[in-house]
């Protein structure tokens, strides 16, 4: 069957379930619980964090659950704060719902849980999130009425297996570039703080030169002894073979300064028209993703006739929630939003 031939069904007509949230805030604890409330934060590009929850007593969790418990393969949406957000749920643990979700729970029979997911995540469904938004409101939102009536195209149930197959497979593949990338990075700061915050090289240099070290170094210099050097001398050349005291910082590198972020770099500056961008290029602090982890395409663009522009090499950082750490380094050129 060509895509063009499948059958469209309103997402109410494929699920046995759907379910909007408690609309109040459950009362949370400070402390581990086996209860976990689910929020909007926990859902972002297809995934659901199930680790990093509030956490609440076991009559809250009885009492928020009385319309549904959530079960693995479920999949949630949220409707405010953003909108447009999915995840499917993939462990079995005492999860619920906490403010501004909808769950879903398919029809096996009719529907691939997978399936839903990645309908969700399709620019069709993103488009018709958007369709929907709420009006008349300071805040975006998705109207619970309206979540029973997306339009999913829906292929026979053994075509939506093989898709949600394929996809599946892409999705593991690009989480272990994920973890690759975390160890790559891990070894880099791990670097980093040999170099420029224990000062090993200097050190290195300094036992060679026979220099003296000073007595906040003298222990890690002593462990240094001794020890074979690898053949890094390209870049250990780098590295001075003494050390000088300051004021504002003590021991340092002998020729190293203090300063400030201003002396080595400067604000990117410029417009861009909004009508020369498109959903690839523009970056907001909603499709940049979490930990360093590089953009997502964005649901949509600024309504403004022109925002701040970007170019190839300059480093992007979210000024909201900076705890989330959603930094990227450009590689390609277009148009932020001023929170970037």
């Amino acid at each position: 069957m060509a895509a063009n031939d499948w059958r469209e069904y309103e997402v109410s007509e494929l699920c046995e379930l759907i379910v909007d949230c408690v609309n109040k805030t459950a009362p949370k604890v400070d402390y581990e619980t086996p209860y976990k409330m689910l929020r909007t934060t926990n859902v972002r590009h297809g995934v659901i964090d199930t680790q990093n929850c509030k956490y609440v007593e076991e009559h809250v969790f009885e009492k928020w659950t009385r319309r549904s418990k959530v079960l693995k393969g479920d999949i949630l949406l949220t409707r405010e704060a953003p909108i447009g957000e999915v995840g499917r749920i993939t462990v079995d643990d005492n999860l619920f719902l906490g403010q501004r979700l909808m769950q879903y729970r398919v029809d096996p029979s009719r529907l691939d849980s997978k399936f839903l997911l990645y309908s969700f995540l399709s620019p069709y469904l993103q488009h018709q999130f958007y369709m929907h938004e709420g009006t008349g409101s300071v805040v975006s939102h998705i109207r619970v009425g309206d979540c029973l009536k997306f339009k999913i195209p829906t292929p026979p149930l053994s075509e939506q297996k093989s898709i949600a197959n394929i996809l599946g497979s892409l999705d593991d593949k690009i989480e272990l570039n994920r973890q690759m990338n975390e160890t790559l990075e891990a070894m880099a700061q791990a670097l980093f703080k040999s170099w420029f915050v224990d000062f090993d090289p200097v050190i290195d240099n300094a036992l060679a030169a026979g220099n003296a070290i000073p007595d906040e170094f003298f222990e890690r210099a002593e462990q240094h002894k001794g020890i074979e050097k690898k053949d890094n001398s390209d870049i250990q050349d780098l590295f001075p073979d003494e050390f000088e005291f300051t004021e504002d910082m003590g021991w340092i590198p002998l020729g190293w300064a203090n300063g400030t972020l201003a002396d080595i770099c400067f604000f990117g500056k410029g417009k861009i028209n909004t009508s020369e961008l498109s959903l690839e290029n523009y970056v907001s602090t909603e499709n940049m993703n979490k930990e360093k982890a590089g953009i997502a395409y964005a649901a949509s663009i600024a309504s403004a006739n022109q925002v701040p522009k970007f170019s190839v090499g300059q480093t992007l950082i979210a000024n909201i929630r900076p705890y989330f750490k959603k930094i990227w380094l450009a590689s390609f050129s277009g148009g932020r939003s001023n929170d970037v």
